[in-house]
């Protein structure tokens, strides 16, 4: 069984230097040749270049390990965030300051994913980086997947960005770059598996890494080819299943792919499952490796998922569901126990808060209508005399559940306010 645990590997093994960035090496050289002038204390003949092509290419590596190796700060915005015009004024005077003595750049100002800003704001926050650009004394960097939207015309133009295409990341550059990190890793990883991992993603390093690491989380520090192909087919929903069906197929699984069918055939959202499995851990597993193995993995897919929901990243989904699926499944070291499954403590939580809150809105709207006065008025002058009356004369608590007809559950939440108004 493998263990799960540290840094997800894109952010470990993030290239510190350009010529670390894997592939694509005419769009480096450009770049490089564009930052250049600007390194040397000139403007530039176009003060933006625009970087584009697929997802996981090295676009924003490129940009991070430029900063890095030249000593520049890196002043990043992921454009798909803004919401308004103020934000981008914000970077502007930033872009206007050398932030040195001798008037060399300093800075290097970054907007990611320019082609995900909202449409409902797109023409003006689009226009204001334009006018940034044209007033900033630092390189300005854009990256998108696709630089021909209609909507980012103004961002092409030529006395604005100088365009640098990405492309696919060859396939057996690709295993070069995973080669390096199983060395790193210790791992005993197959030329043959790392290149099947590399073709299955297409050209995306990232997906490849991110691909590699589940593979050693799963089966541990020998990689083969037939651990590979355990990859695919992930990801697909067949039919639909409840919580309790897809628990006890993760726990008890005696194979990887049934727990992982079973999140990705789950009716609702993931987020609930994962409370579910996260409340559940404990009373599955009890050797203290397998909690944590099993919690680590659970962590990770936590990590995933919030970074899927960023724009740009909702492939790294099915990452989160691997995790909280195969990773939890292959954390027991034997078969465990039958237990009942228990519903997770923030659901039993929230629905007694609701139901709490829900009597006392009754009693208060009983109370206001008798009182002839506000809610809030009764809460701050009447409420905690009643209840401390209602807690210790029958007679009144006999009666002032005759006259507002007070349900049982009423004059138990009555009562217990009654008691925490009492001072001992």
């Amino acid at each position: 069984m493998a263990m799960v645990r540290g840094l997800p590997w894109t952010v470990k093994y993030r290239p510190r230097l350009v010529n670390e960035v894997v592939g694509n090496r005419k769009a480096k050289k450009e770049f490089m040749d564009w930052l250049k002038p600007w390194l040397m204390g000139r403007v530039g003949e176009r003060k933006a270049a625009f970087l584009y092509g697929p997802p996981g290419v090295g676009k924003t590596a490129l940009v991070e390990a430029a900063a890095n190796q030249l000593g520049l700060e890196l002043v990043e915005l992921n454009a798909g965030e803004i919401e308004s015009i103020e934000q981008v004024r914000r970077v502007t005077s930033l872009a206007r300051s050398h932030g040195s003595l001798f008037g060399r750049v300093k800075r290097l100002i970054f907007f990611d994913e320019v082609d995900n800003i909202s449409a409902s704001v797109a023409s003006s926050i689009i226009n204001e980086i334009v006018k940034m650009i044209k007033v900033s004394e630092n390189p300005v960097v854009l990256a998108a997947n696709d630089a021909w939207l209609d909507k980012l015309r103004p961002l092409r133009s030529e006395d604005v960005s100088v365009l640098i295409r990405f492309y696919k990341v060859s396939s057996r550059e690709i295993a070069e770059r995973l080669t390096y990190i199983c060395r790193a890793e210790r791992l005993s990883c197959d030329r043959n598996a790392l290149m099947r991992i590399a073709e299955r993603n297409d050209g995306d390093v990232r997906s490849s890494i991110l691909d590699l690491q589940l593979v050693a989380s799963l089966v541990g520090r020998r990689i083969t080819e037939d651990s590979v192909k355990s990859l695919a087919g992930f990801g697909y929903r067949d039919r639909e299943i409840d919580v309790f069906k897809a628990l006890g197929r993760i726990f008890y699984a005696r194979q990887i792919g049934a727990a992982v069918m079973a999140v990705n055939q789950f009716t609702y959202e993931p987020d609930l499952l994962l409370r579910w499995i996260a409340e559940n851990i404990p009373n599955i597993y009890k050797d203290p490796e397998e909690l944590f193995s099993a919690y680590e993995a659970l962590s990770l897919a936590d990590l995933y998922k919030a970074r899927s929901n960023k724009p740009g990243y909702w492939r790294l989904e099915r990452y989160s569901r691997l995790f909280m699926s195969a990773g939890v499944s292959l954390s027991k070291k034997r078969w465990p126990k039958g237990s009942r499954f228990k519903y997770p403590r923030y659901l039993r939580e929230l629905v007694a808060s609701r139901r709490v809150r829900e009597l006392r809105s009754k009693i208060l709207a009983k109370l206001s209508r008798r009182l002839h006065a506000s809610q809030r008025k009764i809460i701050s002058e009447y409420l905690p005399y009643l209840a401390f009356l209602f807690n210790h004369d029958e007679k009144f608590a006999e009666r002032l559940s005759r006259i507002l007809r007070l349900s049982k559950e009423e004059v138990e939440h009555l009562r217990l306010l009654g008691r925490l108004y009492t001072v001992e």
